[in-house]
């Protein structure tokens, strides 16, 4: 997550998507993976999104409130009400290094910083039911190591199991990659142990929101609560979709 997205059509998506998984039954706790090094593209744009107001009035007067303001950080996401009350925040920089790790003395400090950034969060976030994790890109791949200067974009699988292990469940950010939608959540649910499902947001970018429950009851709650908010204007006017995982 990078500072500059803050207040995009993306945000607006994933802040309705966590207020609806959200309660006080099932408490939500956000790792950030706060990317520092803010790249020179177009990512974060799109900020006008007037037309989809009607899903969610409220969430889009408060995200253009800060827009309005220009507090494009996460700061302003933290302390504006724009999630469930009680929600808490792992805002830690993430570490990862600027330069190619050469040696195994390099590649070697770096995981052990990489671990050390994640477990703090683990302890931070350690009584909340929900853990949504937002990484730039979603999960890595295999050719993406933890001392890899890209690993600063990415989630990594075995993060995501130690929270799942924790019986914490998980929502994920991931961007669509190069290939149909379809294919990429079947195989990404499969690297996930079918645990879980996906929602998939269809406006510009496409976006996907992989839900891992943790438990069974999790599992229950987190189900339906998907399906009423497919049953709101977000999933009646074809904005989200639902993906099984079947």
């Amino acid at each position: 997550m990078q500072n500059r997205y803050t207040g995009d059509v993306g945000d607006f998506s994933k802040y309705a998507l966590l207020n609806a998984l959200s309660t006080a039954d099932i408490r939500l706790g956000l790792m950030w993976y706060l990317n520092e090094s803010e790249e020179s593209n177009s990512d974060g744009r799109f900020t006008k999104y007037g037309n989809l107001e009607y899903c969610d009035s409220a969430l889009c007067k408060k995200l253009s409130n800060i827009l309005q303001n220009s507090q494009r950080n996460l700061v302003a996401v933290e302390t504006d009400e724009i999630l469930p009350p009680g929600t808490l925040f792992y805002r830690e920089r993430l570490a990862f290094p600027r330069k190619v790790c050469f040696t195994s003395a390099s590649r070697a400090q770096q995981t052990e910083l990489r671990e050390a950034w994640f477990v703090n969060g683990l302890h931070q976030l350690c009584d909340r039911e929900l853990i949504f994790l937002d990484p730039d890109n979603g999960v890595a791949s295999s050719r993406v190591k933890k001392y890899s200067p890209k690993s600063v974009k990415y989630a990594f699988v075995d993060e995501i199991n130690r929270w799942l292990t924790r019986k914490q469940s998980v929502v994920l950010y991931q961007h669509q990659k190069r290939q149909s939608l379809e294919a990429q959540i079947s195989e990404q649910l499969n690297e996930f142990g079918k645990s879980g499902w996906a929602l998939s947001f269809h406006r510009l970018s496409v976006r996907i929101y992989y839900i891992l429950p943790a438990t069974a009851e999790h599992r229950q709650m987190l189900w339906q609560r998907c399906n009423a908010f497919l049953a709101t204007q977000w999933g009646l006017g074809g904005h989200f979709r639902l993906h099984d995982g079947s």
